[in-house]
């Protein structure tokens, strides 16, 4: 939120305000933009551990870089107390040991943490959207609007 989000929540907002939209209907676009640049993270952490080559980064750099993010948080919360010890060592070490980058990923995966992570970031979107379906006047940018939330969580790369 603080990140992808915020750029997003002010570039929304000040078009809204430039628009001449009402205080109201200005906070419920800036939070649908928000909402949208944070489930883009999460898909974004969620390519980050499939990661090939036309996603275009490094395999397991989250891991690398020992991120909590909400696939390793969500594991933390479900995954037994052994698993929890070895995830949080190798996200500690800072390993770009690809052996040591997949057992991470297969701690994650073990917990379904990217299917959680994947619809956390779908049922964020849906619920922003249906704040704003009802204040925006049915046009083609509205329904580019809405294509372009859903790729945010379900692009491939």
């Amino acid at each position: 939120a603080y990140k992808t989000g915020a750029l997003a929540r002010m570039a929304a907002k000040i078009g809204a305000i430039i628009a001449g939209a009402q205080e109201n209907d200005v906070e419920k676009i800036a939070e649908f933009a928000e909402c949208v640049g944070v489930a883009f993270q999460i898909q974004d952490d969620i390519l980050n551990i499939m990661a090939g080559k036309k996603w275009g980064k490094e395999f397991g750099e989250d891991i690398k870089e020992g991120k909590r993010t909400l696939l390793v948080i969500h594991t933390l919360q479900n995954a037994d107390e052994r698993e929890k010890k070895r995830l949080l060592e190798i996200l500690n070490m800072h390993t770009g040991e690809t052996k040591l980058l997949q057992e991470a990923i297969d701690i994650i995966k073990k917990y379904d943490s990217m299917e959680y992570a994947k619809n956390y970031a779908r049922q964020l979107v849906e619920n922003s959207w249906n704040k704003i379906d009802k204040i925006l006047p049915d046009s083609g940018a509205k329904t580019k609007l809405r294509m372009f939330a859903n790729f945010a969580v379900e692009r491939e790369f």
